[in-house]
């Protein structure tokens, strides 16, 4: 028999105090058995099925809020308004297909030799040593360096911003700590100072990069404000970085600790793209989508949500629902139909997913390739203390 709600609650409170993704597997199993609807005390509805997930995302009947703290006009405020995540109809529509000009299948073709020289060369850095970080060494520097090359960012530009995207995405989880809160704030006026010299720059010297590309989108005569660029920006950091990050990272390590799995793939290349998308079922870096404000009352398969209520989508929650997954705790590369919501779903679904997997179908070829033999040392993995990302922050590896 299920223990009380009450125990379910305690349990969701413990998580939002000291949030351990790595540790959210029985949280998980007992909001789908017992309230796939999660009214918390703390002031906000966790959707955790796969249904309701998806019926919501697709109803366009919920908002974005200011991040929690954040003041109005304030950076964070500004950055985090232009998010085409956290955007509904009419806006998010116009942004939208402006921003979608940079994102071409073309473009992600004229991208493809950049990701792979940036993967061959980080493979090749670790290739003779037998134990090394992956995530420090590979996760995480990859999609900093192909940022950094689409953006036509100077080293000096790159190694000013990419400290600062981890606080800005904490400021725009559920409930930030004041400190949070804080740093975030000073994290977005560092980023607004600095993108906002680097647009100066690309007006006066375009060139053939992602961000002169947004600078450049039209539609019939509309083009992207300096404040819409700086926030769209400042999303691709956001997704294109730490989240990419944390796919990678968390896609190897899971493929790792499944063994049988790893060496299936070495086996047989063939199964790339589907454990691409296994990968993004079980290790998609987001595991929850920031609060969001109902606009009106929305019937969902498992109850109603009315109008008024904050609602934050549990993705890695959806993502193991046993209504939709076999086994769903199970790593399973030939797994298909895969119906993850990793990129969220509907209007939101995530305008970068093509990089996002061109990067993982690069790293997953160089590594079965040319180092077949990894293995994970056990008990040398640490993660990330967030209430969103779901990810490793480190684990070693080793090779023969």
């Amino acid at each position: 028999m299920p223990e009380p709600v009450a125990t379910l609650t305690a349990s969701v409170e413990h998580f939002y105090s000291a949030p351990r993704w790595s540790e959210a597997a029985p949280l998980i199993r007992r909001l789908h058995a017992e309230e796939r609807l999660h009214r918390s005390p703390l002031g906000f509805t966790i959707v955790s099925g796969h249904a309701d997930v998806v019926a919501l995302s697709r109803s366009n009947e919920a908002v974005r809020e200011a991040p929690p703290g954040a003041a109005p006009d304030s950076s964070m405020d500004r950055l985090t308004r232009r998010f085409l995540s956290l955007t509904n109809p009419p806006d998010h529509r116009r942004l939208r297909v402006l921003a979608q000009q940079a994102f071409t299948p073309k473009g992600l073709r004229a991208v493809h030799d950049q990701v792979r020289k940036v993967v061959a060369e980080l493979v090749a850095s670790v290739e003779g040593a037998a134990r090394f970080d992956f995530v420090a060494d590979v996760a995480h520097p990859l999609p900093v360096g192909v940022f950094a090359e689409i953006l036509a960012l100077t080293d000096e530009q790159r190694d000013r911003v990419v400290p600062l995207i981890p606080h800005i995405l904490t400021g725009i989880a559920a409930e930030p700590t004041p400190e949070a809160a804080a740093a975030a704030e000073a994290a977005a006026d560092a980023f607004v100072e600095l993108v906002r010299g680097v647009i100066a720059d690309r007006r006066r010297n375009p060139g053939s990069d992602l961000l002169t590309g947004l600078i450049e989108a039209t539609d019939a005569g509309d083009r992207l404000t300096d404040d819409e660029l700086l926030g769209m920006t400042c999303q691709l950091f956001v997704a294109g970085m730490e989240t990419t990050s944390g796919l990678l990272g968390g896609g190897v390590l899971q493929l790792l600790r499944a063994r049988e799995q790893w060496e299936l793939l070495c086996a047989t290349p063939d199964l790339r793209r589907t454990a691409i998308e296994e990968c993004l079922r079980v290790a998609g870096s987001v595991g929850a989508l920031p609060l969001r404000l109902v606009l009106s009352d929305v019937e969902l398969p498992s109850g109603r949500v009315e109008a008024g209520e904050r609602v934050t989508l549990w993705l890695g929650a959806a993502n193991r629902d046993p209504e939709v997954f076999a086994d769903p705790w199970a790593v399973d590369i030939t797994r298909s139909p895969n119906p993850h919501v990793a990129f969220s779903t509907g209007i939101h679904f995530c305008l970068g997913a093509g990089l996002a997997r061109l990067e993982a179908d690069a790293v997953l070829a160089e590594l079965t390739e040319r180092l077949p033999d990894l293995r994970l040392v056990e008990g040398s993995e640490e993660f990330a203390v967030s209430t969103m990302l779901q990810q490793p922050a480190r684990f070693l590896v080793e090779t023969g």
